[in-house]
């Protein structure tokens, strides 16, 4: 015997749509990390909305099956756009290694110099991203601070080495 396909009317769907943009704002704004990664969520919102009223079985909530759908599916984005990131950076030892072996030495010995120019919790950072290549949330969890602070810190470290750079050059 075939499985029945649930139909959905038009006009139920807009009905839907409706009555769920207040969660789909709320998942949004706290799952996103930037406007256009917000409006991408919202756009993929009513995709999932339709997914989930045709597979939904009448067990349970239907708001609270389509919350951790929704919350999944959005973390799902955001966290492929994080690791895209993360693969397009190269670390430091990474381009050490295309520097060739010549240059390992003074390569360490810049890096020493420009360590030494930050402050306890910059080079914490700094070494915990680069060199042991952890991510931003366990940087956080080790330094006992939120992942914001880690990225503000790690923005402000990388400006004082780069300016730290520039006035070594001249």
């Amino acid at each position: 015997m075939m499985k029945r396909q649930r139909r959905i009317t038009k006009a139920y769907f807009d009905a839907a749509c409706l009555q769920y943009v207040p969660l789909i704002q709320k998942l949004a704004f706290q799952i996103g990390t930037d406007d256009a990664q917000i409006d991408d969520m919202k756009a993929c919102a009513k995709e999932e909305l339709l997914k989930c009223m045709i597979c939904y079985r009448r067990s349970g909530s239907f708001i609270t099956f389509f919350h951790g759908r929704l919350a999944g599916r959005f973390r799902h984005m955001r966290d492929a756009e994080q690791r895209a990131k993360r693969v397009q950076v190269l670390s430091l030892e990474a381009m050490s290694h295309l520097a060739g072996p010549n240059r390992d030495a003074d390569t360490h010995m810049m890096v020493e110099e420009l360590m030494g120019c930050l402050n306890e919790e910059e080079r914490a950072v700094i070494t915990g991203l680069f060199f042991d290549e952890k991510t931003m949330r366990e940087v956080s969890q080790d330094q006992g601070i939120v992942p914001s602070t880690v990225c503000r810190i790690k923005s402000m470290a990388i400006d004082k080495m780069r300016q730290k750079c520039e006035t070594g050059k001249e």
